[in-house]
């Protein structure tokens, strides 16, 4: 085999070089964050040509059937050799080899320890599948790379890694122009999702169902994509299997050509699902989680979110979906029916993540100010002027009345200072309870803020 290497951009040297100075240093398992569309899998594709060349073995992890796809393309082009353990596919032992958790959990024994093991979206590293397996292989450096660096429920990933490598922020990435910008639309009325209960760190899905997948709300859904961004190629992300089917189908019905992807299939079938929106015999594509983490399709003009959720690392999984450049695309248009980014902020100002969980971020965007619309290209915006298209809006001060569900267009500096504007003025804590409601914040939100107040003397 001739090895060769692909040139790495100078961010991803930078990262390549910061994870390699970990292991020197002595420490055996490292979290490396990059933005997702930054290049993870090209980064640990080159960590893997040169733990070869050096006599290592690598054992490569992953939890999907199109993430070894996508992994063994990159291998491929580092010139790479490679095995893989999976359902269905003859193993052939060779020094790097990509296992699916749910295979090799059952065949543990099936190759020799590796030198290194590399867990691809370890955020979910912390499930028992993977903790069986690096037990079983104990010897092993660890390598985990992932663009959310915490689980689910917003917990660290301290109890698995030793050291973090923070790579390029989303923010970095797209003033370099390695990622799309996102344009976030969002309706002014958010669910009223104070009676639906909380499962671990997240609104009960079959509840959720209930109170969303309601034909009224797809339909908005529909034309929004219609008015905004008609034909372009979108991913949509719901609630429920059947949410998702619904939706596939009123897109269907409404002569959108449309299809649902999830779990029950075949990786034979959800490959050929994602090959005809790729070659756009589809436009939407519509599922639950199974895109929300390894989708590549670099040609993707929109997301569509249908999911309202408590979980950062859900959010930025689905919105980063839609982030990869291609051939002149720089931007990408965020349908956020859900009012996630009320929730979390834009994807975009979250930076420097820790161990613990915690990131450094700019406040959540918690209130919209007057609601103007242009004249000349209809986007609903909150700016002096139109962003899409320059033009002075329709209406200056008077605010424009709004028909239920209609999307706007989101400034995020303006929103934010009104944010800060408003959080300074209450000046106790039931007026900082009245805004978390308001925000979809818990309780516990205004309670922090309160006590953080006091605590630094002085009070309000």
């Amino acid at each position: 085999m001739v090895y060769f290497m692909i040139e790495l951009y100078d961010y991803q040297q930078e990262s390549l070089q910061d994870i390699l100075a970990c292991y020197r240093k002595g420490y055996k398992s490292v979290l490396f964050q990059l933005a997702t569309g930054g290049g993870k899998t090209v980064i640990f594709s080159e960590v893997c040509r040169r733990a070869v060349l050096k006599g290592n073995s690598v054992l490569i992890l992953v939890h999907r059937y199109e993430l070894i796809k996508q992994i063994a393309n990159t291998l491929n082009d580092f010139g790479v050799d490679f095995g893989i353990i999976a359902a269905g596919t003859p193993q052939i032992n060779k020094q790097v080899m990509i296992a699916s958790v749910q295979t090799l959990i059952r065949r543990l024994d099936s190759i020799n320890d590796p030198t290194l093991i590399i867990c691809d979206e370890c955020h979910r590293i912390t499930a028992n599948t993977y903790t069986t397996i690096l037990k079983h292989y104990h010897t092993a450096l660890v390598l985990g790379v992932t663009a959310t660096p915490c689980r689910t429920d917003g917990t660290g990933l301290n109890k698995v890694f030793d050291v973090m490598v923070n790579g390029a922020s989303a923010s970095e990435l797209m003033k370099m122009g390695r990622l799309a910008k996102p344009i976030y639309y969002a309706p002014p009325q958010q669910y009223d999702l104070d009676s639906i209960k909380t499962i671990m760190g997240d609104w009960n899905s079959g509840e959720l169902e209930n109170k969303i997948n309601k034909s009224a709300i797809t339909g908005d859904c529909i034309s929004h994509y219609q008015s905004i961004c008609n034909g372009a190629s979108a991913l949509c992300f719901c609630i429920s299997i059947k949410h998702a089917e619904n939706v596939a189908r009123q897109f269907n019905e409404a002569g959108i050509p449309s299809a649902n992807i999830d779990g029950t299939m075949t990786g034979e079938q959800r490959v050929e699902i994602i090959n005809k929106l790729k070659n756009g015999q589809i436009k939407v594509l519509v599922s639950v989680d199974l895109l929300s983490e390894g989708f590549d399709v670099p040609a993707v003009d929109c997301v569509i979110s249908l999911r309202p959720t408590q979980s950062l690392v859900i959010f930025m999984q689905q919105i980063g979906r839609g982030l990869r450049i291609a051939e002149g695309k720089s931007t990408c248009i965020v349908l956020d029916h859900a009012n996630n980014i009320f929730r979390h902020g834009a994807i975009e100002n979250i930076t420097d993540w820790t161990l613990e969980g915690g990131h450094k971020r700019a406040k959540s965007l918690e209130a919209l100010p007057s609601i103007k619309r242009c004249k000349k290209c209809f986007v609903i915006l909150t700016g002096a002027k139109c962003q899409v298209c320059g033009s002075e809006p329709e209406v200056s001060e008077k605010e424009l009345e709004i028909k239920e569900g209609e999307l706007q267009r989101i400034e995020l500096e303006k929103i934010r200072k009104q944010n800060r504007k408003e959080q300074g003025m209450a000046r106790t804590l039931p007026e900082l309870l009245v805004i978390a409601k308001k925000t979809g914040k818990k309780p516990g939100w205004a309670y922090y803020v309160y006590n953080s107040r006091i605590n630094k003397g002085g009070g309000f």
